[in-house]
C-alpha cells in the first residue's frame, strides 16, 4: 500500500462499516442557559439549568482573550454579570468545569462609553 514516495496509498482503501455500532460520546455534559438582554448596555443576567457541580464563566473576546471570571455554583441558577467596564463588541460566555467546556454562548454588549 506505499507509493514510491514511501507514503500511504488509500486509492483502493474502504471504510468499514458496522451499522450496529454506537456513536462516540465523549461525555460532554449539556448545560442550558439563557442570556437576557442580549444585546446588552452593560449588564446582563445569565440563567444556567442542568448544571451539575460547580462551574466557572469566563467573558472571553473574540480573539480568546479572557476578559472576566466568574465562579457558578450547582444550587444557583440565575446570575447578573457586569461588562460595564468592557468596549463595546461582541464577547463570548463560556461555562466551564476544569478544562471542559460545557457551553459556549454569544453576547453583544453596545456601551455608552
Amino acid at each position: 500500500m506505499f507509493d514510491d514516495a514511501n507514503c500511504v496509498d488509500l486509492t483502493s482503501a474502504r471504510l468499514a462499516n458496522n451499522s450496529n455500532a454506537e456513536p462516540t460520546s465523549y461525555n460532554k455534559k449539556e448545560v442550558e442557559t439563557k442570556i437576557y438582554p442580549n444585546p446588552c448596555k452593560g449588564v446582563f443576567y445569565i440563567e444556567v439549568n442542568s448544571l451539575k457541580g460547580n462551574a466557572q464563566l469566563e467573558i472571553v473576546t473574540i480573539e480568546g482573550k479572557v476578559m472576566k471570571q466568574y465562579n457558578l455554583c450547582e444550587s444557583s441558577r440565575i446570575y447578573l454579570i457586569d461588562m460595564d467596564n468592557l468596549e463595546s463588541g461582541i464577547y463570548f460566555c463560556r461555562i466551564k468545569q476544569e478544562t471542559t467546556v460545557l457551553k459556549t454562548e454569544k453576547i453583544i454588549l453596545y456601551n455608552d462609553k
